[in-house]
């Protein structure tokens, strides 16, 4: 059954007129065929069917087994006297191409048709096909299947040469009519060892059986990779036993059960510093590459070991499988599945920090391992120089006069003869008066220190101090007009009073009155003309400013102090 609970049937037939649908193979080559079927329980009547194909050449062709994994793709295993099983499989490479004489066992793995427009067929393809076997009779009786493309099966054999590859458990014939035989089975491969010796055993092989008869039955596979082997023995002696429940043969024959737990071989080399050599700021990585020397296993994580000072997590990612945040200076990473001869690469990126003594050169380290559940299985680490700068300026004052430019020469040097690779940006910080401008002069960034320390200048540019005065008029009264007037009118009537002869104490009364008026419009007469003047001043204002300098390099920055004297 697959996820979706389709049901997936294999057999063997004669018949020359099966139901067929979306077939690889449309005809029964010969004898009796494999036929492989999907079909959906719950379909309406008439559509059940998905898909049926005849499986062979023109010999004798039995399926005995069949499994599937989540793409969903079919595994058929059972076996086969033709010496033209079809085997029209693309990107892969067989793990025995040819028969090796009488029955065979056989592999095949049964693709997913192509669905909706732009199909230029809608027939199964046959991704996988393999021959597994001797010069004698090798059956294949059940099949489990992992998914990263590796299939299990058992069986039995009487073949003294039966093909043996990998890490075998068993690597020779144990006697008697006929040994159970156990296989790990790539799909995927892309060489095979049999063919080439030289190609890495991406599957194994192993005889399992002592002196007597032995038949494997049935196979299965948990979430770690381990097999789980069952089948019937007739074995008295030499049959592989390990923590056995019942160590001995109790009658003609028992049945047995086998855990076969995969070969677990990661390795890892150093990790892959880059830079070697980094500046203060900027960042660097570390890339580790697993690889899966030995065969399909689950579980695999990796722990990353951050320093515990001298630089800031910046990220960790997997390929394949997830990285967690940062938990007591170590990163969990889920790997998961590997499959035999596969690498996952996990990259940690860190920032490296100023040390305690800035201007120094320090060595960041950083190192890995492998795990398999609570297996320690390998560890890498690797180093990398952390250079610094320093920066400083001159002169450490300058005095200019308002709108001529001050100019201030910085000079960044590393700390290390091996340079600093990255950029340094030069820049005013705060201090500056109102009224300037800082501006960068040439070689500004500093691509880097590679060759030794570097100059750039900055141009502090002050503004010309510029005075105003403006004087503005009253609005709204009678103004100087209006007193102008008055003013005289006012003592032609004092100057008539005083003609008029003899005073009388009405005269006397009126000219009090003519002469407090006129002193009147004498007080009022300044505040009838213009305000007070106002003078507005522009540009750098002198006096003296503390200016900080800063050089930027990623996330490092040096400042130092400069004092600009404006005249």
């Amino acid at each position: 059954m697959d996820s979706n609970s389709n049901a997936y049937i294999t057999g063997g037939t004669n018949f020359t007129d099966i139901p067929l649908l979306n077939a690889y193979q449309g005809l029964n080559e010969g004898g009796f065929d494999a036929f492989v079927a999907k079909i959906n329980p719950s379909g309406v009547t008439g559509g059940q069917l998905l898909y049926s194909t005849y499986l062979g050449g023109s010999g004798d062709d039995v399926g005995f087994g069949v499994a599937v994994d989540s793409s969903p793709d079919a595994y058929v295993t059972g076996w086969t006297t033709s010496t033209d099983f079809n085997a029209g499989t693309t990107g892969t490479v067989a793990l025995q191409p040819s028969n090796g004489g009488g029955t065979d066992a056989f592999l095949a793995k049964i693709g997913i048709a192509c669905v909706g427009t732009g199909c230029v067929t809608f027939d199964v393809p046959l991704d996988y096909f393999s021959y597994l076997g001797g010069a004698g009779t090798d059956v294949a009786t059940s099949v489990a299947v992992d998914n990263s493309g590796g299939a299990r099966v058992i069986g039995w054999t009487n073949s003294p040469n039966f093909p043996i590859v990998g890490s075998p458990v068993q690597s020779t014939f144990g006697g008697g009519t006929s040994d159970a035989f156990f296989a790990t089975i790539d799909t995927d491969a892309t060489c095979s060892p049999i063919v080439t010796p030289t190609c890495a055993a991406t599957s194994s092989t192993s005889y399992f059986g002592g002196t007597g008869a032995d038949f494997g039955t049935s196979v299965a596979l948990d979430l770690q990779g381990a097999s789980y082997l069952a089948g019937e023995t007739a074995s008295a002696s030499g049959f592989p036993l390990k923590n056995p429940v019942e160590g001995a043969l109790s009658g003609p024959s028992d049945a047995f059960v086998s855990k076969f737990a995969p070969v677990l071989n990661l390795t890892m080399l150093p990790p892959t510093a880059t830079p070697l050599v980094v500046g203060m700021g900027s960042q660097v990585s570390f890339a580790y590459t697993i690889t899966n020397n030995g065969e399909f296993t689950n579980g695999v994580t990796f722990v990353d070991y951050l320093p515990a000072a001298g630089a800031t997590f910046v990220s960790a990612t997997a390929s394949p499988g997830t990285c967690g945040a940062p938990t007591n200076q170590t990163v969990l990473c889920n790997i998961g599945t590997l499959n035999a001869a596969a690498t996952a690469t996990v990259t940690v990126i860190l920032t490296p920090v100023a040390p305690a003594l800035a201007g120094g050169t320090v060595s960041l380290g950083n190192s890995g391992s492998a795990f398999v559940g609570q297996s320690l299985l390998a560890s890498a680490s690797a180093s990398v120089t952390v250079n610094d700068f320093s920066l400083k300026v001159a002169p450490a004052t300058a005095t200019v006069v308002a709108g001529v430019p001050a100019i201030f020469t910085a000079t960044i040097t590393p700390s290390s003869n091996s340079g600093f690779p990255d950029s340094v940006s030069i820049s005013c910080g705060s201090g500056l008066p109102t009224a300037t401008t800082c501006v960068p002069g040439n070689n500004n960034p500093i691509p880097n220190l590679d060759t030794g320390a570097q100059s750039s200048q900055l141009v502090i540019n002050t503004t010309t101090r510029v005075s105003t005065t403006t004087d503005l008029r009253h609005g709204g009264g009678p103004g100087i007009p209006f007193y102008a007037t008055w003013l005289p009118v006012s003592g032609l009537s004092l100057l008539g009073v005083g003609l008029g002869g003899k005073t009388s104490r009405r005269r006397r009364v009126l000219m009090s009155l003519l002469l407090s008026g006129l002193f009147a419009l004498l007080l009022f007469l300044p505040g009838c003309h213009s305000a007070a003047p106002v003078t507005t001043t522009t540009g750098t204002p002198a006096g003296t400013y503390p200016v900080t300098i800063n050089a930027v390099s990623g996330s490092a920055t040096r400042t130092t102090v400069v004092t600009l004297v404006v005249q």
